[in-house]
């Protein structure tokens, strides 16, 4: 496994691209048919869920790991491992964005909050907090409907 270094760029390829794209639409739609409820800040569109995935992916390749390339329902769940550390990647369009973590995943088994902005082709490493730094209450905000 690699080091990354905050501020680091990751910069997809014609090929990650095309599967970050394929899975941004296969999996909600799993999920969808399941009777899993999507909780995302943003209303759906169809290049946020695109840009998520693609958020994990450039995290994997920058880790040197292998993607999760799977399209089973899941909620509330990390979207890599690394050595039995459950990794959770958060991603945003927002250049100065910030990590924000659905207080219900509280009850995740994620040990690791992964913060990437951008969009394809290009992200940028933005930080990481463990799962006790994210839900300390010096940093609970009320974010409306999305508590």
């Amino acid at each position: 496994m690699k080091s990354i270094n905050k501020g680091s760029e990751i910069l997809l390829n014609e090929a990650e691209i095309r599967l970050a794209r394929y899975l941004g639409k296969a999996r909600p739609l799993s999920n969808r048919s399941a009777g899993v409820v999507d909780r995302k800040a943003a209303p759906e569109n169809q290049d946020i869920e695109t840009d998520a995935v693609a958020a994990e992916i450039a995290m994997c390749k920058a880790l040197n790991v292998y993607p999760d390339l799977t399209i089973e329902p899941r909620s509330k769940g990390a979207n890599l491992e690394v050595f039995g550390i459950k990794i959770d990647v958060k991603q945003t369009r927002l250049e100065n964005g910030r990590l924000i973590v659905n207080a219900g995943k509280i009850q995740s088994d994620t040990h690791v909050y992964v913060l990437l902005t951008g969009e394809i082709p290009k992200f940028v490493f933005r930080g990481f907090y463990l799962k006790y730094d994210v839900f300390n209450d010096k940093w609970k905000k009320n974010f409306g409907k999305h508590k």
